[in-house]
C-alpha cells in the first residue's frame, strides 16, 4: 500500500505527505493546475490553467498561465502569461488581446522568492491539507505501466472551515474530492469541487491538479527568449 494508506482509506496524512515530498525532492516534473468557477446557471465565470515545468533543484522553470471567461483574472479573457527562469534571471511574456509584451528581471535584481507562486512546491503541504479535510474511502486500486495507483474518495468533510479559509470563500457545501495516489505516496491527481459564496456571488468551483512526467521533464529556453532579451536590453 501507499504510505499512510490502507484498505480503509487514509490513515496517516502526515506519513502520506512526507512520502510525497520525499519522492519529488530532487526530481523534475510537470505540474498542471486548473481552476474553473461557474455561475449557478452553469455559465463560465472564469478559468485559470497553469502548467509548470521545473528542474530537480527548482531553480529553472517554465510556467504558462492561461485565463478565459468574462471575469478572467490577470490578463483578461483569452490572455496568458509565460515565465521562464534559468535561476539567475526571470523572463516573461504577457499576452493580452493578441498583443505581446516582454520583460526581463536581471540577475542583480532577481529575487527567486518572488517567483515562488509560479513554482509548484515539492513539499507535502498541499497533500496534507487535502488529506485532512475529512475522511476517505479507498474506492479502487489498479496497476498501470508497472505502477500501483490508489483512488481515494472523500466520504465526509470534517474541516469545512479550513477549506473556506484556504479558498477565501464562505460556507462551502456539496464538497467532492478525489485523490489518486501512487505506490510511492505521490499525489498524481486530485479533483476538488464545491459550491460556495465568493464576493457575494454563489459559484460552483472545480479545482484539478496533476503531477506528471516525474523525473523526465526538461526545461528549455522559450522560443521568445531572444526577443525578450533584445526588447528589454
Amino acid at each position: 500500500m501507499a504510505p499512510g494508506v490502507d484498505s480503509t482509506g487514509i490513515v496517516d496524512p502526515l506519513e502520506l505527505s512526507e512520502a510525497h515530498e520525499r519522492y519529488l525532492r530532487n526530481r523534475s516534473e510537470t505540474v498542471h493546475l486548473t481552476r474553473t468557477n461557474r455561475y449557478q446557471n452553469g455559465s463560465l465565470r472564469d478559468r485559470t490553467v497553469q502548467v509548470t515545468k521545473v528542474t530537480p533543484d527548482r531553480d529553472r522553470f517554465y510556467t504558462i498561465v492561461s485565463v478565459n471567461g468574462p471575469k478572467a483574472r490577470f490578463f483578461g479573457a483569452g490572455g496568458r502569461g509565460e515565465y521562464w527562469s534559468d535561476g539567475d534571471r526571470l523572463l516573461q511574456r504577457l499576452v493580452r488581446q493578441n498583443q505581446s509584451a516582454y520583460g526581463v528581471v536581471e540577475p542583480e535584481d532577481y529575487n527567486p522568492q518572488l517567483s515562488q507562486p509560479l513554482i509548484p512546491s515539492p513539499g507535502g503541504g498541499q497533500v496534507y491539507f487535502l488529506s485532512t479535510l475529512g475522511t476517505f474511502d479507498l474506492t479502487n486500486q489498479f496497476t498501470r505501466n508497472g505502477t500501483v495507483y490508489y483512488r481515494l474518495k472523500l466520504r465526509e468533510i470534517t474541516q469545512p472551515d479550513a477549506l473556506a479559509a484556504s479558498e477565501s470563500v464562505y460556507r462551502p457545501r456539496n464538497v467532492s474530492l478525489i485523490l489518486l495516489i501512487d505506490q510511492n505516496g505521490v499525489l498524481r491527481r486530485f479533483v476538488l469541487s464545491y459550491t460556495a459564496v465568493q464576493g457575494g456571488t454563489t459559484l460552483d468551483v472545480r479545482l484539478t491538479g496533476e503531477h506528471k512526467h516525474i523525473g523526465t521533464t526538461s526545461v528549455v529556453r522559450p522560443t521568445w527568449y531572444l526577443r525578450a532579451i533584445n526588447e528589454t536590453g
